[in-house]
């Protein structure tokens, strides 16, 4: 699936949109109504399976969701002290995610994600409450940390 992630803020609804645009047919092909509380700051989606995204914002969460059921999100973490600008899955090892705040943290997130039984199509990939996690932070920061990505081989 060749896809777009872009976000927009109805002024007029007070709601914050994450659009997913199909490039191949040029047409917007599903949206995430009310993603996040505050203003939306990245969006990724996991890099072994097409059909969840990981969204941050001002609203200090970290919150997952599947493309095909936009009414509900999957999972959400909480546990951080300001902004969450960024967000990007690591290309070999699926589980790991990476975050960087306006709280000058850089997080790694480690996922211990169990096969879901009777779902072909998402396979081993998906934990569906995203409960169980630890992470790994990164302080030595003096200032908030804006971009984060992976370094590949």
């Amino acid at each position: 699936m060749s896809s777009l992630l872009y976000f927009l803020f109805d002024y007029l609804r007070k709601c914050f949109y994450i659009f997913i645009a199909d490039l191949r047919e040029n047409k917007i092909s599903s949206s995430i109504e009310n993603a996040h509380s505050n203003a939306i700051l990245s969006a990724h989606f996991e890099m072994m399976n097409k059909y969840i995204i990981c969204s941050t914002g001002n609203d200090y969460a970290i919150k997952y969701w599947d493309i095909r059921k936009t009414n509900e999100c999957l999972g959400c973490i909480f546990n951080n002290s300001h902004w969450v600008w960024n967000c990007k899955y690591n290309k070999n090892y699926p589980n790991v995610l990476v975050t960087s705040s306006s709280s000058s943290t850089v997080r790694n997130i480690i996922f211990n994600k169990k096969e879901v039984a009777g779902e072909e199509e998402i396979g081993n990939t998906l934990d569906k409450n995203f409960n169980d996690y630890w992470f790994i932070d990164y302080c030595e920061f003096e200032d908030s940390v804006y971009a984060v990505d992976w370094l590949w081989n």
